[in-house]
């Protein structure tokens, strides 16, 4: 080698090396960088990573909507504009002849039916055949009603002749057995079964009979007691020391499982499956002794009433002077109603409610014309009396309604026992069994008709809004007449107060009459104080049409408050046609802090007055109508579907005349049954009512709300539906100018059908007053109410577009009706508090999916949650509970717009029950309403590259909620933080092929935090408590 190029070669040598060295060192930097950006030192090893797949979950999100159960009106005035309502009332038919239909008392009773004032009800007659279809037998209009008479008599056969010579006098009931005791002592078994029937083998003769849960417990005439589980084999259980006792048996009872013996020297024997203990009445005699199943009541010679849950201790409850050295006292009891008769004449009834007891008295021989020789009560509140002139009466507890059951052809020498409304008595040529029957008398001729037993009847009362008469003669000072189911008040003497047909709009107004010098007035009570009614520094308009024929001299509108002042309107130049009335008064700090304040609308001297659509409220509505923060706060979660079951459609306080006019002349509703309240504040604590409340029940501004929120109506149809109520819905819908009900709508100011303004509308059948019992009744009705959309001539118009949704709760857990989804409530409650947020509500859902009804081939698949009820409060949980995969089943969930009726709160978030809760809904569903109609795909998670982390897949998801949803060339991933600390974690969302994504933060209210593009796979993303994270992603 050439020495010269020696240090060439060396340098070549050190060249070479040296660039070696920097592309080694380069390809460290970068495997550096690379393992650093995939988190291999700890930058982002420790954190799960979020990924969507493109592989579909097989579900769609269908968005959320609005329950509207009720919806507030801005007028403070209830039952403004005198409209009337119907209460419905339901009850199974036992039979029916050729004017009436007959029915058992406690039917009556358990519907509520108001029967004092029944005259001019319409009523309705259902029956579902052997095929399960249900159809209309009958309708008409009632004209009359009787308490009480008796069913067909059937004659109990004697054909072992074991009471022709020897009479019974007393039954027992045990399960189906009926047993009875004889004149002699003897007791009978089996008593209605011919072939079964026998006497009960004992030594002993029989005094005293009675039956519980587990047996039958009779006493013997010397005291000894016996026990029976079969009502035919009877062993003693227990004998008195003193044999002398045999005389001096007082009398029992059951409760439960056990039965006490009560004798006349006060000992109380209590007999539980066999077994006995003894105690002692307070005082030092027993005079009487009987129990309703649930107490035991007893009395002394001195008038005291002792009552007693467990046979054995027992509390002087109070004295009655009635049976006060009464020895021979007839009893009787049931449901809480205790009855006690001295010298077969005069009774003591006593009431028992929880530890509260009310005692009355009653002239029963005055109500019978006789003697009373024997005394029963039924649950429907009836006592059953036999007399001594062999007679059985029926007297109402409450009204003291007297009804002669017997008849030319019915003879009740003595009644011997009544089981539920099951009568048994003797006449002397036997013994009968009867059932005491209620007659509803109805208009029109029920012959050729083929009513049975168990067929539906419903009756429909029209309430009226206003209404009361005060005598001129009424020696009070101040005369007032309330009614209890009406929010107005009638004051004066000589005042008359009714609705008319004559009114300014709708059907009806109110007409004061008066008579006489005094101040004749219709007044009403604002609900709560004047903080709960009006907001300082606002001015209110009152207003009001009134016209007369004979007007007072002076007539005047008022409003009236202690500290609130005096403040309305004097009515001058009234007269024979309507005239508005108005004034305006601004509220101050001062008048807010005030008491109650009370309407009045009054007169003084001889004349009348009409008077129609009263309002006060804000100056700034022209009219009554929906709060506006209410509509606002609706329309800003830009619903899927709002349920308008604020309509009350074949509901208990269906309002027809209302609902197809404007918001003043809507109705006041009760607003128990709901999850709306009024929550009044009362200095440092709150008080809540449900009384009726001043409400929207217009089907004209409900639409226009649906309508401004960009949303879908849902109509609710409840039990007491008929075809008139859906022609007339669906007229009003689709029907033109020429049409009745159209017209209305073109009245209100629409003119383009609302069939057209929609293009989907559901329909939910449900049975929110509990009229059917069994699931074949429940898919009847369903049935029954799509078959009258579908007859109906209009329902064309919006065939294609209407989906029928079963609101039944099937205990069966199939859906048996044709409807094309089911829809339940859903509560997500925390069921274990050890448990995450999440956790919680997956496992509230998998309980739902359990609990809803299975649905049958040929119906579609899916639920529909009318009413989601969730404790979450933030952003990050509300999101949480909608898109969490446990919620797949529901096709589509709401939320309840419960409202707070506090009138000085409709312009904040504090008008709705769920307050800020409630909003942060709203903003929920606003911004999750984007993907609406999106498919969901499967989203996965993967665990900490760094194992040594104590995270994982299992802990973030606990914490953290992740969903993604795709259509055409979009996708959205959804991130929300529901738990109470601080989330970490990566997104990738490669796996969908995006060419663009854009990622927005949102915090714990829904505001947006911030937005950027995604420009890397591999960011920290950070979530407080309740924020989330929504990527939306541009496929490629």
């Amino acid at each position: 080698m050439k020495k010269h190029g020696r240090p060439i070669f060396g340098i070549t040598k050190r060249t070479r090396f040296a660039a070696a060295m920097v592309v080694v060192a380069v390809v460290l930097v970068l495997a550096i960088v690379v393992l650093g950006y995939v988190g291999v030192f700890g930058l982002r090893s420790e954190l799960c990573e979020v990924s969507a797949t493109p592989d579909k979950a097989d579900d769609t999100y269908g968005g959320t909507g609005i329950n509207c159960d009720v919806i507030p009106n801005i007028n403070l005035v209830r039952d403004a504009s005198f409209e009337s309502s119907t209460q419905y009332s339901s009850m199974l038919v036992a039979g029916a002849s050729e004017n009436s239909v007959f029915l058992t008392p406690d039917a009556v009773a358990s519907a509520g039916y108001d029967t004092t004032n029944c005259a001019g009800d319409t009523a309705r007659i259902i029956s579902i055949d052997s095929e399960g279809v249900m159809s209309e037998k009958f309708t008409g209009i009632v004209t009359g009603y009787k308490p009480a008479k008796l069913g067909a008599v059937s004659l109990i056969k004697d054909e072992k002749s074991l009471w022709d010579e020897d009479r019974i006098k007393e039954m027992a009931f045990y399960g189906n057995t009926a047993l009875a005791l004889t004149d002699s002592g003897r007791l009978i078994y089996d008593l209605t079964n011919s072939q079964l029937t026998g006497v009960v083998n004992a030594k002993d003769r029989f005094a005293l009979i009675d039956s519980n849960d587990s047996g039958v417990v009779a006493v013997a005439t010397d005291g000894t007691i016996y026990y029976s589980q079969d009502g035919k084999n009877f062993s003693s259980v227990y004998e008195p020391e003193n044999l002398t006792l045999g005389q001096k048996v007082c009398g029992i009872g059951s409760s439960g499982q056990i039965s006490v013996v009560c004798y006349k020297d006060g000992t109380v024997v209590t007999v539980a499956a066999g077994n006995i203990a003894q105690s002692n009445l307070p005082g030092y005699d027993a005079t009487s002794f009987v129990s309703d199943g649930k107490r035991f009541l007893a009395t002394d010679s001195r008038g005291n009433v002792y009552s007693s849950t467990n046979g054995m201790v027992f509390e002087n409850i109070g004295v009655s002077e009635m049976i006060k050295d009464k020895t021979n006292i007839l009893t009787a009891a049931t449901s809480g109603v205790f009855c006690f008769v001295s010298d077969n004449s005069n009774a003591v009834i006593v009431k028992s409610e929880d530890k509260d007891f009310r005692f009355e008295e009653i002239e029963l021989a005055k109500a019978t014309g006789s003697p009373v020789s024997s005394v029963y009560l039924t649950n429907s509140g009836l006592i059953i009396a036999g007399t001594t002139d062999d007679k059985a009466y029926a007297i109402n507890i409450k009204t003291a309604r007297t009804v002669n059951l017997t008849s030319e052809n019915v003879v009740v020498e003595n009644i011997i026992g009544v089981n539920g409304d099951k009568v048994y008595y003797d006449s002397g040529k036997g013994i009968y069994k009867s059932q005491i029957l209620s007659e509803l008398s109805l208009e029109g001729n029920l012959e050729g008709i083929d009513i049975i037993a168990d067929d539906i009847l419903v009756a429909g009362h029209l309430g009226r809004a206003a209404g009361g008469v005060i005598s001129s003669s009424d020696s009070r000072d101040y005369a007032w007449s309330v009614s209890d189911d009406s929010t107005w008040a009638v004051y004066g003497k000589g005042t008359n107060v009714i609705t008319t047909d004559r009114a300014y709009s709708g059907k009806y107004g109110a007409r004061i009459t008066g008579s006489g010098s005094d101040v004749h007035a219709l007044t009403q009570t604002l609900p709560g104080k004047a903080k709960d009614n009006f907001m300082p520094g606002t001015f209110y308009r009152l207003s009001l049409y009134v016209m007369s024929d004979k007007a007072p001299e002076k007539a005047f509108c008022w409003l009236e408050g202690e500290g609130f002042g005096k403040y309305g309107i004097e009515l001058t130049g009234v007269g024979k046609n309507y005239k508005l009335y108005s004034y305006v008064f601004a509220v101050t700090d001062q008048m807010a802090d005030a008491e109650e304040v009370r309407l009045s609308i009054a007169f003084e001297g001889t004349g009348f007055i009409l008077v129609d659509d009263v309002f006060l409220g804000p100056d700034s509505y022209s009219t009554a109508g929906v709060p506006q923060y209410y509509a606002d706060t609706l329309k800003s979660g830009k619903p899927a579907a709002m349920r308008l079951n604020n309509l009350n459609i074949g509901c208990n306080g269906f309002a027809e005349t209302s609902m197809y006019l404007s918001s003043i002349d809507s109705v006041s509703r009760d607003i128990s049954g709901t999850s709306s309240r009024t929550e009044y504040s009362n200095e440092n604590s709150s008080i809540f009512d449900k009384q009726n409340q001043s409400v929207t029940v217009s089907l004209e501004d409900s639409l226009r709300l649906v309508k401004q929120c960009s949303s879908t109506p849902w109509f609710v149809i409840g039990p007491y539906v008929n075809q008139d109520d859906i022609d007339k819905l669906l007229e009003y819908l689709c029907g033109s100018l020429t049409s009745e009900y159209g017209g209305r709508r073109i009245d209100n100011g629409t003119a383009l059908p609302w069939s057209r303004q929609f293009s989907r509308f559901y329909i939910e059948i449900n049975d929110s007053g509990k009229v059917f019992k069994s699931d074949i009744q429940k898919a009847s009705y369903v049935n029954y109410v799509k078959s009258m959309f579908t007859q109906s001539e209009y329902f064309s118009d919006i065939k294609d577009k209407t989906f029928f949704l079963d609101g039944m709760e099937y205990s069966g857990g199939t859906m048996m009706s044709d409807a094309d989804y089911h829809t339940m409530d859903v509560s997500l409650i925390a069921n274990d508090t050890s448990a995450t947020y999440i956790d919680n509500i997956r496992t509230s859902y998998i309980l739902a999916q359990y609990e809803a009804p299975h649905v049958i081939s040929g119906a579609k698949s899916g639920e529909y949650i009318k009413t989601l009820k969730t404790s979450g409060t933030n952003c990050g949980k509300i999101i949480s509970a909608i898109i969490t995969s446990e919620a797949d089943f529901a096709d589509m969930i709401l939320f309840d717009a419960s409202v707070n009726f506090v009138p000085s709160k409709y312009a904040g978030s504090e008008m709705f029950i769920g307050k800020e809760e409630f909003v942060n809904m709203m903003t929920v569903s606003g911004i999750t309403t984007v993907f609406a109609g999106f498919d969901e795909l499967y989203i996965d998670i993967k665990e900490p590259l760094d194992t040594s982390v104590p995270v994982s897949v299992e802990q973030f998801m606990s914490n953290v909620t992740t969903a993604c949803f795709s259509k055409g060339n979009k996708a959205y991933i959804v991130v929300a933080n529901s738990s109470s600390v601080q989330q970490s974690f990566l997104i990738n969302d490669n796996k969908l092929g995006r060419s663009d994504s854009v990622i927005r933060r949102y915090d714990d209210k829904g505001r947006l935090i911030n937005e950027k593009k995604m420009r890397s796979d591999h960011l920290r993303h950070i979530l407080q408590p309740g924020e989330f994270i929504i990527v939306e992603v541009d496929l490629k």
